[in-house]
């Protein structure tokens, strides 16, 4: 499945992934990205917030194998998460399990907008491990 990462780094290279949890539902680390023809992606989200400056950023565009991947489409998927003490996710044991990335699409967002995933904004997917990338490119957006 193809995805989209937007940096300021021209020279953006792959380095590995490290995952540490933190006492919020997003870890330390990971690659944030939307799919590419998302219609409630980070830029989308970016543009109606007024957030940031999205427009003079570069895009990555990843091919990522989602074979080992936890989707979250419904507030239900979203329970499948690793949870510590319910008040976080333990990202390092979803890692340990096999898990690769997680995808929250965009009906999963609406979902679960106002619940634990609360600050996952838009449709998008952390990646935990690179090694699901299959191959990446710079663009200048």
């Amino acid at each position: 499945m193809k995805f989209v990462h937007y940096t300021n780094n021209n020279d953006f290279i792959l380095n590995p992934i490290i995952i540490k949890n933190t006492t919020w539902i997003k870890p330390e680390g990971g690659l944030w990205c939307s799919p590419i023809n998302s219609t409630h992606s980070w830029k989308d989200w970016c543009i109606s917030e007024e957030f940031g400056d999205i427009d003079s950023s570069y895009k990555i565009v990843l091919d990522v194998d989602m074979k080992h991947s936890l989707t979250i489409n419904s507030y239900k998927d979203m329970l499948k998460l690793s949870w510590i003490e319910k008040r976080s996710i333990d990202f390092v044991s979803m890692i340990q399990q096999g898990i690769d990335c997680v995808f929250l699409t965009a009906n999963g967002e609406r979902q679960t907008k106002y619940t634990t995933l609360y600050g996952w904004d838009c449709e998008s997917i952390v990646i935990l491990n690179d090694k699901c990338i299959k191959n990446y490119k710079l663009l200048k957006e």
